[in-house]
């Protein structure tokens, strides 16, 4: 008993000097509610399964939960297949659990059994969930799709049951475990390489110091982790400020909510992060592009150039400095395209970063919760009636850009898009009008040596 407490305090005061959690502190947090947690690798899925795996066959969490059952996602996706999995886990992990001796006959024998009943062993499967606490993980969770159809069997009954996600694309992780969620790192592998764990807030409803941690981290209200990703190399970082990790450590595990103030805040960070070296013309050119007046406006602007250049940087600083300075929109949002690439998941990533005070506000992250039976749709309408900054990056092919138009207005509107690419054929299929395309080329040979000399400053 004293060394489980000796390693509970460890795990605390890990927590609360840099915000990093355990999965298996997570998984048997003191919260009825069903939580949705969502494990996510910088670069795929290496290393994930592990971790959950360890988490999964810990000894406290076999006896915390009635039912355990894990299932690897396949596609095409066949409910059926999927609970007729979880079942038979439930039933044999259960004896296992007690210390039964059963031979595989006998349990083969008693999930046929169960899968014979009046109903079906889906409705066995129900009447299993509804009554007890129960531990699901999804390894590799393609789209929201199956998300979707998978959450119709798994109800919050307020047992403290919990879902373990595991996938390898970003906007699903957080999209799983809904707004306004934390995010902390599990494990680092490498400087390129983390595996993260998005979680709900914590509950002010936990012991007495984990609701101090809560209040201590609820004092950096809006602030939030924010991902860079992108491939620019004329950043650098300052040398009077803490270094990449420590920034991390810093800000991961604190309440994100993408409102307009904790966007204000992400570009503050991201401005503290990185230093631009030279872009100054490049920036007007492109600013007085997306600012011109009412009747020049260009609705859709696309940047391209060689992978490495620095496009997104270049872009990330024009649309940071408008959301700090200008406002000239009234609603921002920027998505990085996934692969392979589905319409309805990107439409809804852009919704949440667009409008996350409107899910927040009805107390959902459920866009079937919302009355929001389309996306693609609602994506339009609000793109259509607002005023929006919308920034789509890694656009990959035409036939992508041909697919999300569908989400966007398809005459004059009040919005702007500007699309990141690395081909020149793509950057002219997208711009409206044909016009609208903005190259980003290489430094100039002074401020690629300026470059140069401050890393190499700084890597001293």
């Amino acid at each position: 008993e004293s060394s489980r407490c000796g390693g509970q305090e460890a795990r605390d005061n890990a927590r609360n000097q840099c915000g990093l959690w355990d999965l298996a502190e997570l998984i048997t947090r003191n919260d009825e509610d069903l939580q949705i947690i969502s494990v996510w690798g910088t670069r795929g899925n290496l290393g994930t399964t592990s971790i959950i795996r360890k988490a999964y066959e810990d000894p406290e969490i076999c006896q915390n939960f009635t039912y355990r059952g894990w299932v690897k996602l396949m596609h095409p996706f066949d409910p059926h297949k999927f609970i007729w999995s979880l079942l038979s886990q439930f039933i044999t992990n259960s004896h296992r659990q007690q210390g039964d001796v059963v031979d595989v006959d006998t349990l083969w024998t008693e999930i046929e059994a169960a899968t014979e009943m009046q109903g079906g062993h889906i409705k066995n499967f129900i009447n299993r969930v509804n009554k007890n606490k129960y531990l699901i993980v999804l390894e590799d969770l393609p789209t929201m799709v199956e998300w979707d159809i998978i959450r119709i069997y798994l109800p919050d009954i307020k047992n403290g049951s919990r879902i373990v996600v595991s996938t390898q694309q970003f906007e699903i992780a957080s999209l799983c475990t809904g707004h306004p969620y934390r995010v902390s790192e599990l494990k680092k592998f490498s400087d390129e390489h983390s595996v993260c764990v998005f979680f709900k807030e914590v509950s002010p409803s936990l012991g007495d110091e984990d609701e101090e941690t809560y209040r201590a981290m609820s004092s950096y209200e809006g602030s939030e982790h924010y991902g860079y990703e992108g491939e620019e190399i004329s950043l650098v970082m300052p040398t009077n400020e803490m270094s990449a990790e420590d920034e991390l450590k810093h800000t991961w595990g604190l309440p994100f909510k993408k409102d307009l103030n904790s966007k204000r805040v992400e570009a503050d960070i991201w401005k503290k992060k990185f230093q631009p070296v030279g872009r100054k013309m490049e920036k007007r050119d492109l600013s007085f592009m997306l600012f011109q007046p009412a009747k020049g406006r260009k609705e859709v602007i696309s940047v391209w150039g060689i992978a490495g250049v620095g496009k997104s940087a270049l872009v990330r600083m024009v649309y940071y400095e408008d959301i700090q300075n200008y406002n000239r929109f009234n609603k921002y949002g920027w998505i990085n395209v996934s692969h392979p690439f589905n319409l309805r998941d990107f439409s809804r990533s852009l919704l949440s970063d667009l409008d996350p005070e409107a899910l927040q506000g009805k107390g959902t992250s459920d866009f079937g919760m919302m009355g929001i039976k389309d996306p693609i749709q609602e994506c339009y309408k609000l793109l259509h009636e607002d005023k929006c900054l919308v920034v789509i990056d890694g656009l990959q092919s035409t036939d992508e850009w041909d697919l999300i138009k569908a989400a966007l207005p398809n005459g004059p509107s009040k919005s702007c898009v500007i699309v990141v690419t690395d081909e020149a054929s793509i950057a002219t299929h997208c711009a409206v009008p044909d016009d609208a395309v903005f190259n980003v080329k290489g430094l100039e040979a002074d401020e690629a040596l300026e470059l140069f000399k401050q890393v190499f400053t700084e890597k001293k």
